[in-house]
């Protein structure tokens, strides 16, 4: 029996597409134990989706797309093969068949849903969630909003808008109206940027910031309490993972560099424990995920829940804290990728 050919996609035109890295080597390799081709899929940050074949320690330079073997690609969308479609250097057309593409992407351009409509139209099946769900749960004004719609507690919030006439000191008297310092400044759609603020002074430079990083910006209750991730795989019927305790400890006042100390399972009684994961549960088929995601939340002293985003691409190098809260229970990393092939075929089979 042919093996079946993976594609891992990774890259992307955000500056911080690098960080899943990492990623692409340990996916790579454990699927090659597990009898799985696999080929090697990029996005450059101009944008252009090359094949490389190249070896994986390559794939820690951020300059991995000026390898002299890369080549374009264009995929098939036409219905009748599944696959892509290699040009190369005489400009003569190559076909390569894939039986699943997983993408390990970072940022905007790459989880905002724009991959998974290309994925969508070629009919090739990828492991996540498909275009309206990846798009939504990137922006944390669209899941705070749906959340708060579906009766699930967040933190309170005020969001700017680049072209919005930003009056300082008048956005500083509403959060002090709203909820008062101290305040998180985030960009809607990046873990970059973030910063805790206390004042009004802080909070312009904040914002500043933040806009360098995205076109909207989330002015966001601080809640005092634990940070709780959950690990949800799954189509129809999810599971939710057991639970881990992310605490993070600032250096200075940027929370773009943090230390951080992981839990599990998290320090939380029974009766929360089952409460969150049945709230994750509920957050993944809220925003139709499919396949993985990563739900989080903030857990008070006084046990109150707060849901605070999902991430519809979470991280699976082996030292991920997704890939840890699964192996807990057993789960081997192998093994856990296989499922989640498995799931994203089994998912394509219905939306055909």
């Amino acid at each position: 029996m042919a093996k079946q050919r993976i594609a891992l996609l990774f890259g992307g035109i955000s500056s911080d597409s690098y960080k899943y890295l990492p990623s692409v080597r340990s996916v790579a390799e454990a699927l090659s134990e597990n009898q799985f081709e696999v080929v090697l899929l990029g996005i450059s940050p101009k944008g252009k989706w090359l094949y490389c074949p190249m070896e994986l320690s390559l794939l820690q330079q951020e300059d991995w797309m000026k390898h002299p073997d890369c080549c374009p690609v264009v995929f098939n969308m036409d219905g009748t093969k599944q696959g892509i479609y290699k040009i190369l250097e005489d400009q003569t057309l190559s076909f390569l068949h894939l039986d699943c593409v997983i993408p390990l992407l970072y940022g905007r351009g790459a989880v905002d849903g724009k991959v998974q409509g290309v994925l969508d139209l070629s009919g090739i099946p990828y492991v996540g969630s498909g275009t309206c769900p990846a798009a939504v749960s990137m922006d944390r004004a669209f899941t705070h909003m749906i959340a708060n719609s579906a009766g699930i507690g967040t933190a309170r919030y005020l969001m700017v808008k680049r072209n919005d006439k930003l009056d300082v000191h008048q956005l500083s008297e509403q959060v002090l109206d709203s909820f008062g310092y101290p305040v998180f400044v985030k960009p809607v759609g990046s873990l970059s940027g973030v910063s805790l603020v206390d004042n009004e002074e802080e909070l312009a430079e904040a914002v500043k910031t933040s806009f360098t990083h995205d076109d909207k910006v989330l002015i966001e209750e601080r809640i005092l309490g634990s940070q709780i991730k959950c690990a949800v795989i799954g189509n129809e019927i999810p599971e939710a993972s057991v639970l881990g305790e992310y605490a993070l400890e600032m250096v200075g006042r940027d929370f773009d560099q943090k230390s951080s100390e992981c839990i599990i399972p998290a320090r939380l009684s029974q009766d929360i424990s089952y409460r969150i994961r049945d709230l994750a549960i509920k957050v993944y088929q809220l925003f139709d995920c499919s396949g993985l995601a990563a739900v989080d939340f903030f857990v008070t002293p006084a046990e109150e829940i707060y849901f605070n985003q999902v991430k519809a691409i979470p991280d699976l190098s082996t030292d991920s804290l997704f890939v840890k809260l699964w192996g807990t229970v057993g789960l081997s990393y192998g093994d856990l990728l296989e499922r989640l092939i498995i799931l994203a075929q089994e998912q394509a089979e219905t939306v055909k």
